[in-house]
């Protein structure tokens, strides 16, 4: 789906993607992402010192990743926000793809990969009469699991390279 301006809805992207699939290879696109709060990766810490420890300083090794949450502010129209019902209210487990805009050269930035499930779905919030057919949606998704070697990845947008491969051949 390409990432165009739509401005009969009034509503401006932050430039970012958010992607979420059942399966991991067909993607549902959710293009207006107004607002984008990152999952805080905290690693946990783990006591290392004992009462021979030098200088009886507190020691401490690290633990396990604690890949936490991610919040965003979506608009959605009510096909898309119905998709997110469904998976909220099952429970789903997701895979999730949320890119980066390019630099200004066009440069391809990258994106982030990880798999959750809804954790808060709230339709309606802060909603205007100038809005139309669209629903704006703070959505938070609890991040399962990451994968360090695919986490953060400078790979192509899937709807710019959409609109590169239409436009060669349209020419």
């Amino acid at each position: 789906m390409p990432s165009t301006e739509a401005p009969d809805r009034h509503v401006h992207s932050a430039g970012m993607q958010l992607a979420f699939s059942v399966n991991g290879t067909t993607w549902t696109y959710i293009n207006e992402l107004t607002d984008v709060d990152a999952p805080p990766l905290v690693i946990g810490r783990i006591p290392a010192s004992t009462l021979l420890t030098p200088n009886k300083v507190m020691r401490k090794k690290p633990g396990w990743i604690d890949p936490g949450e991610a919040t965003f502010k979506v608009a959605l129209t009510a096909s898309q926000l119905t998709v997110l019902c469904q998976n909220f209210f099952s429970r789903a487990s997701l895979f999730w793809q949320e890119y980066y805009p390019s630099d200004f050269g066009g440069t391809v930035v990258g994106g982030l990969k990880f798999f959750g499930w809804i954790g808060n779905l709230q339709p309606g919030q802060g909603m205007t009469r100038d809005q139309n057919e669209i629903i704006i949606v703070n959505l938070t998704v609890v991040l399962e699991s990451v994968d360090p070697a695919t986490f953060f990845s400078a790979t192509t947008v899937p709807a710019l390279a959409a609109e590169a491969a239409d436009a060669g051949k349209a020419s």
